[in-house]
């Protein structure tokens, strides 16, 4: 095994043994310790052509079919974290089924890839970019179901919650200074008397 080899070997190790599934060209820089743009993707493109890398979309791979799709969601427009109905469908807060993974962004864009269609959502970058109530974890970042609750209302004044049993309001309360959207609180206000006097 020449240097060269030994060199490639060793790179890919490194991109397996990362936690994350799906990567971008930034993440792959930091990881083959490549600053060149044009070295490393003629790396990346090596190892997309030898079948070591997936690549998903311009800039982005993955190291097998079984990427997250999450993390995926995440890596395609940043900043950006899940919501919206697929967090409420995660948090058994909402019941009907979406196939669609849901994404706050910057923009308003609907994608297929593989077969998974991912719709972005935009907001405003004060909220986007306030990490308040958004876990962090697997290489991708989520919402609280408080803030999807309140995200979900933002978006769709008429929306409908099949379960709220185990929402923390007081927290929701709080988050609601962040979107700065007088008639988004009265929608909340209104929805948290509703299901109060429901109890």
């Amino acid at each position: 095994m020449n240097i060269s080899d030994l060199y490639i070997k060793m790179a890919i190790i490194d991109i397996f043994q990362s936690e994350n599934s799906v990567f971008n060209l930034n993440d792959l820089s930091i990881i083959l310790k490549e600053s060149n743009y044009n070295r490393l993707k003629n790396k990346v493109n090596y190892y997309v052509k030898t079948q070591k890398l997936i690549k998903l979309r311009a800039g982005i791979y993955a190291k097998n079919s079984k990427y997250n799709k999450l993390e995926l969601a995440c890596k395609i427009y940043r900043p950006s974290y899940i919501s919206l109905h697929t967090v409420l469908g995660i948090e058994g807060i909402n019941f009907q089924f979406h196939d669609a993974i849901y994404i706050c962004s910057k923009l308003n864009k609907e994608l297929v890839i593989n077969g998974q269609k991912y719709v972005f959502k935009k907001i405003k970058d004060s909220i986007l970019y306030d990490p308040r109530a958004i876990i962090n974890k697997d290489g991708y970042s989520i919402a609280s179901k408080e803030r999807a609750v309140i995200d979900t209302l933002y978006f769709n004044k008429d929306f409908y919650f099949d379960h709220l049993d185990d929402l923390d309001w007081d927290k929701c309360n709080s988050l609601l200074e962040l979107y700065q959207n007088k008639s988004l609180e009265k929608r909340f206000k209104k929805l948290e008397e509703s299901y109060q006097n429901a109890e």
